[in-house]
């Protein structure tokens, strides 16, 4: 019960504005079977999928890596030396190197003094560091450190010879393997709550913690700005680069050229924080949380037909709210995790027949 309360603090921006629906037997539960469980022993703080979908790498709270065989379960190797909590993961699309993304995080004290009644404030800045590992011989590079490395999110570009950042500070940029190229945005500092990149590297949209989404070119250009009611919690674009779904307090889809919002999915009784497309981009995972008449129930996977926002399927499986779920290029392959339970659930996916208006 303690765990589930720390757990609910950090998770209460998501939840507030819950609402309550009537579930409906999962017809297409059978379209998810758990495979086995990886258990890294630490509590999961970040998820990387290698570009093959042989490999997952997960980052801990404690700055360790670890980097499993998805297949057996094997782990193939330990990665630490890593400054603190891990922030972001990303597989080089050579399988051979990692780029691990850590933080301290920063804290703010309010006093007030006892003489003058005069309220103090105290806080310190978060620190990150970004650093690439190669993972045949184990070696380490560190790109960047300080409170400007701060990462929010991480991915290859499209030809391999870049990083692309999106940084808690808002602002966008590049490592080119000699320089950074760092670009602001109108987004305010400290307010990114989550952040993810296209396939091929030519968007970025960024969320906040007041439900603001901006949608912007790698330049840092803005292309469109949209609202998502507060907490936005999690994003993913879908394969092809023209949808990307949106989680917090309900699930959102939105046209990447247009702006539009497509369609609007509602099911969940908790905050969504973990969103993945199958390789057609017609269905989409959601990861949340169970709350049933004022108590939490454990974590779910709700499947959704992306075009019409009909809910197909739900799967049960984590004891704690599904944080993280990646999907294998394949499709074939689903990992699902919870931050407060050090587990990996890997699935196995079959498939859902969509039938028309489902």
């Amino acid at each position: 019960m303690q765990i589930i309360r720390k757990d609910l603090k950090r998770r209460a921006a998501c939840f507030i504005g819950i609402y309550f629906s009537f579930w409906t037997p999962c017809t297409f539960a059978q379209s998810l079977v758990p495979i086995h469980k990886i258990n890294p022993s630490v509590q999961i703080s970040a998820l990387g999928l290698s570009p093959n979908g042989n490999s997952v790498a997960l980052g801990g709270e404690d700055g360790t890596v670890k980097v499993y065989n998805i297949q057996t379960g094997q782990l193939l190797t330990t990665l630490d030396g890593h400054r603190g909590r891990i922030q972001s993961l990303s597989f080089g699309f050579n399988k051979k190197s990692l780029v691990v993304c850590s933080v301290i995080p920063g804290w703010k004290k309010v006093t007030i003094d006892p003489f003058s009644l005069k309220v103090k404030t105290r806080e310190k800045e978060s620190i990150g560091e970004i650093k690439t590992w190669d993972l045949l011989n184990r070696s380490q590079k560190t790109l960047l450190t300080g409170p400007s490395a701060v990462v929010a999110s991480t991915i290859f570009s499209k030809d391999g010879k870049s990083l692309l950042f999106a940084f808690g500070d808002g602002s966008i940029g590049s490592w080119d393997g000699t320089r950074f190229i760092r670009r602001k945005t109108e987004i305010p500092k400290d307010q990114v709550s989550s952040a993810g990149f296209s396939r091929d590297g030519g968007f970025v949209a960024v969320g906040s913690r007041g439900g603001n989404l901006e949608l912007l070119t790698i330049k840092g250009e803005k292309h469109w700005a949209a609202f998502h009611p507060p907490t936005l919690c999690s994003l993913a674009f879908s394969p092809n680069g023209e949808k990307v779904a949106t989680g917090g307090r309900g699930i959102k889809i939105w046209d990447v050229g247009t702006g539009k919002k497509l369609v609007s999915l509602a099911g969940h009784t908790a905050g969504v924080f973990a969103l993945a497309f199958t390789p057609d981009g017609k269905v989409l995972f959601s990861g949340s949380g169970i709350w049933h008449w004022g108590q939490f129930k454990g974590g779910e996977i709700k499947l959704w037909n992306a075009e019409t926002g009909m809910e197909i399927g739900k799967v049960l499986g984590h004891r704690e709210t599904v944080d993280y779920m990646a999907l294998s290029p394949n499709g074939k392959i689903l990992l699902t995790a919870s931050r407060s339970q050090d587990q990996v659930i890997v699935w196995r996916y079959r498939g859902t027949q969509l039938i028309k208006g489902k």
